[in-house]
């Protein structure tokens, strides 16, 4: 059993979208990687994201962090994030058996939040409302 948690703090509010985008990929892509025990993701606030994966083996968290989606996105996120860390660690029986159930919780919760309705505009206009968002909000 291997556990990784990341933090990632962006620049700016206007770099979320691509950030969320890219984590849709991301999370797709650990759906199906062999070796994946469990994964959650969180959002702090729009320049702050979290991630905490489980793993049977180490070999198999490396062999996705090879991958061609997770290289692109970790390519991006020296262009925007301000920080990165990552932490990795050999969890206890119970250490995982908890963290399982968190995530099972967490999903649970967010399986039962209302499915949004909402047209995705392109990536480019997604930028342009991230931007006058981070204007107004100053």
């Amino acid at each position: 059993m291997f556990a990784v948690t990341t933090r990632n703090k962006l620049r700016s509010r206007r770099h979320a979208v691509s950030m969320i985008w890219a984590w849709a990929h991301i999370r797709r892509q650990l759906a199906h990687t062999p070796g994946m025990l469990a994964y959650t993701t969180g959002i702090a606030n729009l320049t702050e994201f979290f991630t905490l994966t489980l793993w049977d083996k180490e070999i198999d968290m490396t062999l996705f962090m090879a991958s061609e989606d997770h290289r692109d996105m970790m390519w991006n996120t020296r262009q925007w994030s301000e920080s990165f860390w990552s932490m990795r660690w050999n969890p206890t029986n119970k250490e995982t058996r908890t963290y399982i159930q968190h995530i099972r919780r967490l999903q649970y919760l967010v399986e039962q939040l209302p499915k949004p309705d909402v047209p995705v505009p392109k990536l480019k206009q997604f930028r342009r409302v991230a931007t006058r968002f981070e204007k107004t909000a100053r």
